[in-house]
């Protein structure tokens, strides 16, 4: 089973990386990323196989049949290799505005020049998604404050600091600042 959307019909590729419709086989990993870095999510605690699979069965599978869906997932592959997901959540159709979703195989996650290195050019085929294939105006982050490399390199591939939303989540029970990016155009 794929998770279609109407406007992707082919894959967007940068060089050996590309975005694509995600897969039903794709879930488990997804689920076992989701779970090792809950640190860096809103995510607060551990997805069942279950959990997962109810979520894209029941919501994202509706979503992607939605002229106008609420969340647009993707699959990010190097090589046909799955090394991430992402998209836009909290989708904004009136105001042409969504938050920008990703995450990125843990391991290549905990290496700090990998991070960077895949990070960027999900960034740079994220943004032609966004304002080529969906036209939005504008593209946003949130993004825990102790994120401090994240931070950096949501700067350097064109996001501009907005503010600082106070205690907006709670991680660890304890309330956590989060910095909001942005891209307009």
């Amino acid at each position: 089973m794929f998770y279609n959307y109407k406007f992707l019909k082919r894959k967007l590729y940068y060089k050996d990386f590309s975005i694509e419709n995600l897969k039903e086989t794709d879930l488990e990993k997804l689920r076992i990323w989701r779970n090792a870095q809950r640190k860096v999510l809103r995510q607060n605690y551990i997805l069942s196989k279950r959990d997962q699979k109810n979520y894209f069965n029941k919501y994202i599978s509706k979503q992607s049949k939605k002229k106008f869906p609420e969340v647009i997932l993707f699959a990010y592959k190097y090589k046909k290799e799955l090394i991430g997901y992402g998209g836009f959540v909290y989708i904004s159709w009136d105001n042409n505005r969504a938050e920008v979703s990703y995450l990125l195989k843990t391991e290549y996650t905990l290496n700090k020049e990998y991070y960077k290195f895949y990070t960027s050019i999900y960034f740079k085929l994220i943004k032609k998604i966004a304002f080529k294939a969906i036209k939005f105006r504008r593209i946003f982050t949130e993004t825990f404050v102790y994120r401090k490399n994240h931070i950096k390199l949501l700067e350097k591939v064109g996001f501009k600091k907005e503010g600082i939303l106070r205690k907006h989540n709670i991680k660890n029970k304890k309330a956590v600042n989060v910095i909001v990016h942005s891209i307009v155009k």
